[in-house]
C-alpha cells in the first residue's frame, strides 16, 4: 500500500464509519431510525432516508467499479437512482443498510490494491483520475450524512 492509499482510506472510514469526529459520520447519521422513519419523506418531492442511503450505495457500488477497471454502468441502472423504496419493512430497511456497508467494504477493498500512481489515470471511459473519484465518495458520504441528519431532525428525531 502507499500514503495515499492509507490517507484516503482513513478518511472514507472517518466520513462512513467513525463516530463524532467534526461531523457525524454517515453510519452515525442512521443509527436508531427505523424503516418507517426511514422512508419518511417531508415532501413528495423530496428525498427519505431511505432513497439517500440506496443513492449512496448505488454511487458506492460504481466508483468500485471504476477503481476495478469495469466498463462503465449502463444508463439505465442511473434511472434507478432516487428510486422510491419498497414497502418500507425493518428486514427490508436493514437489507438497505448491508447493501450501504457491503458496497462502503468493497470501495476499501479494491482501493487496497490500488498504488497512488494508479489513482493518477482515469477509469476506462472516463477522463479524471481516479483519485477524484475516491474524494468525490468522501465528500458525497459526509453531505449525505448531513442530509439524513435535517431529515431526522424534521422527524423530530435526535441524531446519535
Amino acid at each position: 500500500m502507499s500514503a495515499l492509499v492509507d490517507e484516503l482510506l482513513a478518511a472514507m472510514e472517518t466520513s462512513f464509519r467513525a463516530g463524532r469526529s467534526w461531523h457525524l459520520s454517515l453510519l452515525a447519521s442512521v443509527d436508531g431510525v427505523s424503516a418507517d422513519q426511514a422512508a419518511w419523506s417531508p415532501a413528495h418531492d423530496r428525498n427519505s432516508i431511505w432513497k439517500i442511503v440506496e443513492h449512496v450505495s448505488l454511487w458506492k457500488e460504481d466508483v468500485t467499479n471504476r477503481l476495478a477497471g469495469r466498463p462503465r454502468r449502463p444508463e439505465s441502472v442511473d434511472a434507478g437512482d432516487w428510486a422510491p423504496p419498497p414497502a418500507p419493512t425493518e428486514e427490508r430497511w436493514r437489507a438497505a443498510l448491508r447493501r450501504l456497508a457491503d458496497a462502503h467494504a468493497a470501495l476499501a477493498q479494491e482501493l487496497r490494491r490500488h498504488t497512488d500512481a494508479g489513482l493518477r489515470d482515469p477509469a476506462p471511459g472516463y477522463d479524471r483520475p481516479l483519485i477524484a473519484d475516491v474524494r468525490g465518495v468522501i465528500a458525497h458520504d459526509s453531505y449525505h450524512a448531513g442530509q439524513i441528519c435535517y431529515v431526522r431532525a424534521l422527524q423530530g428525531i435526535p441524531a446519535r
